[in-house]
């Protein structure tokens, strides 16, 4: 179904968005021509879906899980989750994926799969089966400089040469904060040095970064509301000091209302991302 609804631009204007099917058609500042149905929402303000990181799903489908996690970060704003799959080997990346997508057969928000692994993993046969199941990113831990320079990056770099997946840090589990923050310096400076494409930290249950999303190719279908990007918005009371979404919309579908708690099980889908950092970084010359 075609439909117009009106929403404040990053510029506070107000444009009119025209929603087909699943994604946003068109967008106009001032009137449109449009043979579509404009949606009454003058008590309502709207906002676009947020793309949050959540570690904690389970192995198996688990209605506490979507009760309590999902439903808890939909009334955040979130139209999107982000998790890991976690993995010591590269011949369990297809595995480990297949039994997390089993895990969310239920979710009513889409979804992404990285990988999560120890640093002492982290090679190019895992990094080449990685690229070969168009995994976004992949989110190691560390607990010493010691424990990057050991990897190898400059083997790891011309496997990821083609697909360009990203890598994460995550530090915030063994390191207090002084440690962390020169560990992730560190890191930072190393990942230039090699050429490899990575992100800073993020934190579990937060709202992720436009530079993440950018970076992992999630931009522009997630994360953003405009001409070509999936039909995810909330909505919140126009009147309200704070942005409690009352109902949630994904790819076009309504899929949460605030008011009576439902939301639409099983319609998230997996967000299959064709190819990272289309905005995010430029590909280095290999040589």
């Amino acid at each position: 179904m075609k439909y117009i609804i009106e929403k404040l631009t990053a510029e506070n204007e107000s444009a009119l968005y025209v929603i087909d099917g699943e994604n946003v058609q068109s967008k106009r500042i001032g009137s449109l021509r449009v043979k579509a149905m404009k949606l009454a929402l003058a008590s309502f303000s709207v906002h676009t879906g947020k793309v949050f990181f959540c570690s904690s799903v389970p192995d198996v489908s688990s209605n506490s899980f979507y009760e309590k996690n999902i439903k808890l970060l939909m009334q955040e704003g979130m139209t999107t989750l982000v998790t890991t799959a976690e993995t010591d080997f590269s011949y369990n990346v297809n595995s480990s994926i297949k039994r997390l997508k089993h895990a969310l057969i239920s979710s009513p928000a889409d979804y992404s799969i990285g990988i999560q692994a120890p640093c002492s993993r982290l090679t190019p046969e895992l990094v080449k089966e990685c690229n070969r199941h168009r995994v976004p990113f992949i989110r190691f831990s560390a607990t010493c400089r010691e424990d990057l320079l050991r990897i190898p990056w400059e083997w790891i770099r011309d496997a990821n040469y083609l697909f360009r997946l990203v890598f994460v840090p995550d530090f915030q589990k063994c390191l207090p904060d002084k440690a962390r923050l020169k560990l992730l310096k560190e890191w930072e400076i190393l990942a230039n040095e090699k050429n490899i494409p990575y992100c800073g930290e993020f934190q579990d249950e937060k709202e992720l970064s436009a530079t993440f999303l950018k970076k992992t190719g999630l931009y522009p279908v997630k994360g953003t509301f405009h001409s070509g990007s999936h039909a995810d918005y909330f909505l919140s009371f126009a009147h309200s000091p704070y942005q409690v979404p009352e109902v949630a919309v994904i790819r076009g579908r309504i899929v949460y209302i605030r008011q009576n708690g439902w939301f639409y099980k099983g319609f998230g889908k997996e967000i299959k991302v064709r190819q990272t950092g289309r905005f995010g970084f430029q590909s280095p010359p290999r040589v």
